[in-house]
């Protein structure tokens, strides 16, 4: 990673963030990095007495203040309780951010641009109010001339102009503080940066999206349980994405009681876990964040996914090692997770490492999963064990699916239910034997 020159990215822009951290509290932040010299010399002078101590949540304002850049940088950091401090990592976790609203006006005239027609030779009729928004624009509902039904993705130019500002203010700020890290620090916060590049391009390319969509398509096909919209690419371009939908009851609808479910909850929730476990298990790719609007519910149990905004990808010997340990800490065997943990820090590791790992943990088993999980990750990082991103992601997403699972049912056993359908999988996923044990699933990983 090379330092981005100040003149690349203008001496005012860093100038204006460093004020703006500052303003905001963190003035503790700028000293701790040697960044005062970014402030204007009144600003030292006599803001300098009133900026203290500041609770976390100023944080989430400061960050969606400073971009959506930040934004996501905060968001991806949060995966690392080690790195950001528990203070913080709550408040990074659910941040939010809302993009600049496009007037109707400035929607038509962007589809006339992207798509070289008018609106009205296109869409019967494009809804005015937006169903969701992320760090970049909103989705809108739309029925075409055909009569079809689709959502409309539509990302807001200027705020993808800020995001690539933020980029290169971030990257700026990385390459400065990085010398002040340890080694396993300045490696994590890399690995960190990386994953801020890689989803801002998709998010920047709604293209990228919708090949992303087409790769669950082909590899979900087969598989009928689950259905993944069409795109349609004649109407999408980096900034619009189009997809076919249908008018069926999502997730939310059926909890509210908003419609009428299109099958059971329990077969539902059985559906949508096993399009999970396909998903870290085989496919690689699998989504992030899911929430209840994201999901909806057809005829036959089938669960339908609408929003491919945020995925991850785990390599091919990642996603069994992730199967393994998903296994173990269901079967609350912290032991066995212990030597996943080892064998993916000899696989990450040089012979100049500057600490030996150790993995020490205490009796969890009454603990939801996603506390068990976080809680291994946590004894990792205290061990200095090295960690993948996309495994620590991975287990992040199984967090936000069971917070799916128990909102949509509270009655609904997710460890029993999820342990279900990892166990169907093993044969195919590692090659062992239909109950095979924990420590038979740990040695196809370790050997």
């Amino acid at each position: 990673m090379k330092l981005v020159a100040m003149s690349s990215i203008k001496k005012s822009q860093l100038r204006q963030t460093a004020k703006v951290i500052s303003q905001a509290g963190f003035y503790h932040f700028l000293r701790q990095f040697d960044l005062q010299h970014l402030l204007p010399h009144w600003h030292l002078l006599f803001k300098r007495k009133r900026l203290g101590a500041v609770p976390s949540a100023t944080l989430g304002r400061l960050l969606a203040q400073l971009g959506p850049g930040f934004v996501l940088a905060g968001r991806i950091a949060s995966l690392r309780a080690d790195l950001v401090g528990g203070e913080y990592q709550g408040v990074l976790r659910e941040l939010d951010y809302s993009p600049q609203a496009l007037s109707q006006k400035e929607i038509w005239q962007l589809l006339r641009r992207e798509l070289g027609r008018g609106v009205e030779k296109i869409f019967s009729h494009l809804y005015p109010e937006p169903i969701s928004h992320h760090l970049l624009g909103f989705t809108y509902r739309a029925i075409l001339k055909n009569g079809k039904r689709a959502l409309l993705v539509i990302n807001n130019p200027k705020e993808v102009e800020r995001l690539h500002r933020n980029l290169d203010e971030l990257r700026w700020l990385l390459d400065w503080v990085l010398p002040r890290f340890s080694k396993n620090q300045a490696r994590a916060w890399h690995e960190i940066w990386s994953e801020v590049v890689r989803q801002a391009d998709n998010l920047a390319d709604l293209t990228q999206i919708g090949g992303q969509m087409e790769i669950f398509l082909a590899h979900t096909g087969a598989r009928r349980k689950f259905l993944i919209p069409e795109v349609i690419w004649e109407h999408t371009t980096p900034r619009l994405l189009m997809q076919r939908t249908h008018k069926l009851p999502t997730f939310s609808d059926i909890l509210f009681g908003r419609q009428s479910g299109a099958g059971a909850k329990k077969y539902l929730i059985r559906r949508l876990l096993e399009f999970f476990v396909y998903q870290y298990g085989t496919l690689g790719h699998f989504l992030l964040q899911p929430k209840l609007e994201d999901w909806q519910a057809t005829t036959g149990n089938r669960v339908v996914a609408n929003n491919f905004l945020g995925t991850a990808w785990l390599e091919p010997e990642l996603r069994r090692a992730f199967v393994a340990f998903l296994y173990c800490t269901l079967k609350h065997d912290s032991h066995q997770s212990g030597k996943i943990f080892l064998k993916l820090h000899y696989l990450a590791a040089t012979r100049k490492e500057p600490q030996h790992p150790s993995f020490v943990v205490a009796d969890n088993k009454g603990a939801a999963t996603s506390k068990q999980l976080r809680y291994l990750l946590e004894r990792a990082w205290h061990g200095h064990i090295i960690t993948p991103l996309p495994f620590v992601q991975a287990v992040e997403s199984v967090c936000f699916l069971e917070e799916l699972v128990t909102a949509f049912d509270f009655e609904a056993d997710f460890a029993y239910i999820f342990l279900s359908v990892l166990q169907a999988e093993l044969p195919k996923i590692l090659g062992v034997k239909k109950g095979a044990g924990v420590a038979e699933v740990v040695k196809q990983i370790i050997k």
